[in-house]
């Protein structure tokens, strides 16, 4: 497996991009720039509080269906679902400040990394005939998040973790070849000098 410097190229205005960990795996941060909000603000439509002035960053990944039941998240439907294979779903999430904290980390990207990361990101969602984003409903009680259809089917071989790798490589990064878990996605990330963790 090859890897290489997450960091942007020399001269390059540098855009600082966040992971962050949960039990079950990684999900993008996307910091709430004018040209980010726009090109995610379909997801405004379905509840996603953009527009709040409180908001910093936009929480991005691509899962299984069943992870966005009620109580699914580590019960044996989710599992049975996860081991069976699933159709696939885009999270989008609104928050606010950061504050330090285990699983969290941040990389630089030049503007091209950058750019290539969010079309990738972006095609990861599905699509209506009209060329619409299909909206599944809100993500979390608090209506910060949504649920989208995305493209791809779940299953064990290709998750979440694995989703976040494809990602990143397409922006031009090595990175581990295929990462299914999180603790894959980790080793991965320890292998760069130029990663920031959180503090």
């Amino acid at each position: 497996t090859g890897f290489a410097n997450l960091s942007g190229l020399s001269g390059d205005r540098l855009h600082k991009i966040g992971l962050v960990r949960s039990p079950l795996r990684y999900d993008f941060l996307l910091p709430a720039t004018p040209d980010i909000v726009k090109r995610f603000a379909f997801s405004q439509r379905a509840g996603v509080p953009l527009s709040h002035p409180a908001v910093e960053w936009l929480m991005v990944g691509w899962s299984a269906r069943g992870s966005a039941e009620p109580g699914m998240h580590m019960g044996f439907a989710a599992f049975w679902s996860w081991l069976s294979g699933d159709s696939a779903i885009m999270r989008i999430d609104a928050t606010g400040h950061l504050e330090p904290m285990e699983g969290l980390t941040f990389i630089d990207l030049s503007d091209a990394q950058l750019q290539a990361l969010l079309e990738t990101i972006e095609a990861s969602f599905q699509r209506n005939d009209a060329g619409g984003f299909i909206a599944v409903g809100p993500a979390s009680p608090n209506r910060t998040s949504a649920i989208f259809e995305a493209t791809g089917r779940f299953h064990l071989g290709h998750t979440g973790n694995a989703w976040v790798g494809e990602a990143l490589r397409s922006a031009g990064l090595e990175f581990g070849f295929w990462t299914p878990i999180p603790q894959s996605v980790a080793l991965s990330l320890n292998w760069f000098s130029h990663h920031q963790p959180a503090n």
